[in-house]
């Protein structure tokens, strides 16, 4: 490899670092495990996962859901049960949820949605 292609190379694992350490740090801060149950693991229904949705002072769901929709800068999103990694800024919308007491919908701001393991996490107003 040449010096410029290291560099870039270099560079790139720094990012890769800098973005692991604030995925840590993120979990730290909401108390998501990462030693959560992998899927094959979990004890919830296929097509079933984990959601809570909540802000420093309250919370607005905490339960199993079928599915949760809310938009990003990349446009409208849906988190399913079995849903890969996930880590995104969640801009101003209506956060949809479906479960089985039907479909509710929450207005919101902004937030942060982690996704890991059939657990997904919404914190809002950061």
């Amino acid at each position: 490899m040449s010096k410029d292609e290291d560099a870039i190379l270099a560079a790139m694992k720094a990012k890769a670092a800098e973005k692991k350490k604030a995925n840590e740090q993120f979990g730290e801060m909401t108390g998501f495990s990462a030693a959560k149950p992998s899927k094959s693991e979990s004890n919830l229904p296929k097509g079933e996962f984990h959601l809570k949705i909540y802000s420093p002072h309250k919370t607005y769901y905490d339960d199993i859901a079928y599915s949760v929709s809310a938009v990003n800068d990349a446009g409208d999103f849906d988190v399913l049960a079995g849903h890969g990694n996930f880590l995104t800024l969640v801009n101003p919308c209506e956060v949809t949820i479906r479960s089985k007491r039907g479909k509710e919908s929450l207005k919101i701001n902004r937030g942060v949605m982690h996704v890991k393991a059939d657990e997904a996490h919404l914190f809002l107003d950061v």
